[in-house]
């Protein structure tokens, strides 16, 4: 385990040894050189060719707004490559401003107000004359090799997720086309765009969905179809996609509108056409499209509301140049929170050597009739890692797909590994899976050889093939290995499990299984719940795990360790899925929002944990009572006042749980200007005189 966290920090750390450390704001500051925090950088200098190789730009919080070459692309980055030299782009929060780096503490005591946070992140955005129209929109596009985005983040987890988002940057998706992109790879225009660049710690929502059906929660009032079936008129509510869409740290209220799969896009249905959108609505309003009523409509005959409606969407795309491995490649997605997606997550193209860990891809938007919707979608690529991911409530297709697009493409060496598939009460467009299960490749002329897809956790899947690592019968499958994978509680038709060669150790609780297990697979359709808390999501195993769970055919590294970065135990000891049972399971280690740092005026500190119960206090060493109480330390109830300066502690436990380690947060609390505590000598407020 030490190990393993000597290696993260390695890796992950925000290190920028040997580079120049810049400072940069929305509009800049005093003469504009970067070189400390009283003279900014003004952001729009970083646009195009403007950012500089061997640097790192520590960035405040706020919107940072761009508009490249036409009204479809906001930030759009070219500087040409030299050599290995990156461009890092860095959330300066409260703990971290650059000061290591090289930045310096000149001005920051009068900028920290607007340190990048979870409430005050960095955003970027196309804006503000970026139009809708039918053509693709790019919030990012990247069109030359190392670049890094980064959240300043730490830990093995992703930044945000359905309950909680602490990202400092977010790229905003606030112009969604027809098809929307918020990071563009463009590796096709140009050949090196995209390679070798970084994501961490960033909140990528998609464009997310305005339109729902009658039971969704922006409920369309009216709809009717015309006679001779030639025109609709949509009459909607739009409710707020703070309270409905997106994490609620979001606080849009107006959004551009577009029906599922009219226009241009790559899933255009038969009888799509042009659509007229109207945007930033905060009442009822009518949307007008020129299309036939019967295939793919929002309309039926009697003008009741059939389905909802999705923007086509995909998060992070990659566009190669119609051959295998011929897109941007060594692209690495880590800790980032991937969510409100039409059509994907990820669409890796046609790219080698991507490396997707503790990301969170959660709740898509299409439908079976507009997309084939995945959280990640792949055209022929080598060498590919997804593990510890959080992949929950993709709509209507898969997890993870490999599908013929161009030519004969082979998808080979794929590792997937302690990531959480399934589907939780939290999809907001009321979407269930009904293709091909958690993993597939499917289509002729596609190859998937050589996969080994281990310790994954599959849960409450309940329509299509739930329970496959599918193959579609005209794929080709080569020495694919699926093994120590946990089911639970999913239904569906029978799977074949035809992407795999080797089939081995395999739990299926709940769930239906193949006809013929493969060696070491267990069938129990009367388990219990081996998890801790799965109406939370919480998929750590629990102490009434059955044994159906236990004995595991031990697999070398990466595969001897789950997702907390636990070894597996060998033979029966060991358990399937992405945790290891190792007694009573330890709560995480409570983290802090906002951070640990200075700030100025009073902070609203909320905590998290695992556990159900959060102890905390200022002088040290919390502790619960292994139940639903503190034996030291305050019970945690909501956010805390930090009013000056003190070191708060907290400690996650309770009930199913052993206590976490103690995690601590400094804060220092400065007066903010003017204010009266400040001031020195005597005052007459409303005729009374007071001394200071």
């Amino acid at each position: 385990m030490r190990r393993l966290l000597i290696i993260f920090a390695l890796l992950f750390a925000p290190a920028t040894y040997g580079q120049t450390c810049k400072t940069v704001s929305v509009a800049g500051s005093g003469a504009a050189t970067g070189a400390d925090w009283s003279n900014t950088l003004a952001a729009s200098s970083l646009n195009l060719s403007g950012a500089v190789r061997n640097t790192v730009y520590y960035m405040l919080g706020g919107t940072y707004a761009a508009k490249a070459a036409n009204n479809l692309i906001g930030w759009q980055f070219s500087t040409a490559a030299s050599g290995t030299q990156t461009i890092t782009f860095r959330a300066a929060t409260a703990a971290d401003q650059g000061t290591a780096a090289g930045c310096g503490q000149t001005g920051w005591s009068s900028v920290s107000v607007n340190a990048a946070s979870p409430s005050n992140p960095v955003i970027w955005q196309c804006g503000p004359s970026c139009t809708w129209n039918t053509q693709t929109s790019y919030e990012i596009e990247v069109e030359t090799p190392y670049y890094v985005f980064d959240g300043n983040g730490t830990g093995n987890a992703p930044c945000g997720s359905y309950t909680t988002n602490n990202c400092n940057m977010r790229v905003a998706n606030a112009y969604p086309n027809n098809l929307a992109y918020s990071v563009y790879m463009d590796s096709g225009a140009y050949p090196t765009g995209g390679h070798y660049t970084t994501i961490q710690y960033v909140d990528l929502p998609g464009a997310g969905l305005d339109l729902e059906n009658t039971s969704g929660p922006a409920p369309l009032t009216s709809a009717t179809c015309n006679s001779g079936g030639t025109a609709a008129t949509i009459v909607y509510a739009l409710q707020s996609i703070a309270a409905n869409h997106r994490s609620t740290a979001y606080a849009y209220t107006g959004q551009w509108i577009v029906v599922a799969g009219v226009g241009s896009g790559m899933d255009t249905p038969a009888g799509g056409s042009q659509v007229t959108v109207v945007n930033q609505m905060s009442s009822p309003q009518s949307l007008t499209y020129a299309a036939s009523c019967t295939p793919n409509t929002v309309v039926n005959s009697t003008g009741t509301i059939t389905g909802p409606l999705a923007i086509e969407s995909q998060v992070v795309y990659n566009q190669g140049m119609g051959t295998a491995g011929s897109g941007a490649t060594h692209v690495t997605l880590f800790g980032n929170y991937i969510h409100d997606y039409g059509q994907e997550c990820v669409n890796t193209g046609e790219s080698d050597n991507w490396t997707m860990k503790y990301n969170a891809c959660q709740r898509g938007s299409g439908n079976s009739n507009g997309f084939h919707s995945s959280a990640a979608s792949d055209s022929g690529s080598a060498n590919q890692v997804w593990a510890y991911n959080i992949i929950t409530d993709y709509s209507t297709f898969t997890g993870l797909t490999v599908l013929h697009r161009v030519v004969n493409e082979t998808a080979s060496n794929w590792q997937v590994y302690g990531n959480i598939f399934g589907m939780t009460n939290n999809n907001y467009y009321a979407r269930a899976p009904n293709g091909s299960g958690p993993v597939s490749c499917v289509n002729t002329g596609t190859t998937c050889s050589g996969w080994v897809i281990a310790n994954n956790t599959i849960t409450y899947q309940t329509a299509g093939s739930a329970s496959n690592f599918a193959g579609d019968g005209s794929a080709t499958m080569i020495n694919n290995v699926c093994e120590n994978n946990l089911w639970w509680s999913n239904g569906g038709g029978q799977p074949s499990q035809s992407m795999c060669t080797t089939l081995a150790y395999n739990s299926y609780l709940n769930t239906t299984a193949p006809s013929s297990l493969g060696t070491g697979e267990v069938s129990d359709q009367t388990a219990s719940t081996p998890f801790v808390s799965p109406t939370t999501s919480n998929f750590q195993l629990n102490n009434v795990t059955p044994v159906d769970v236990n004995s595991r055919t031990s697999l070398s590294s990466p595969y001897d360790v789950d997702y907390l970065g636990v070894t597996y135990f060998s033979g029966t000891n060991g358990t399937r899925g992405a945790y290891q049972f190792n007694g009573t399971p330890q709560a995480s280690t409570p983290t802090f929002s906002p951070a640990a740092g200075t700030y100025t005026g009073t902070q609203s500190v909320t905590l998290s944990s695992t556990g159900g119960v959060i102890c905390y206090n200022t002088t040290g060493a919390p502790a619960t009572n292994g139940t639903s109480g503190c034996t030291t330390g305050t019970l945690y109830t909501g956010a805390i006042t930090v009013s000056s300066s003190e070191t708060l502690y907290a400690v996650g436990g309770g009930t199913g749980y052993t206590d976490s380690a103690v995690g601590s947060a400094a804060y220092t609390i400065n007066a903010p200007a003017g204010n009266p505590s400040s001031i020195v000598g005597t005052v007459t407020i409303l005729g009374t005189t007071v001394v200071h």
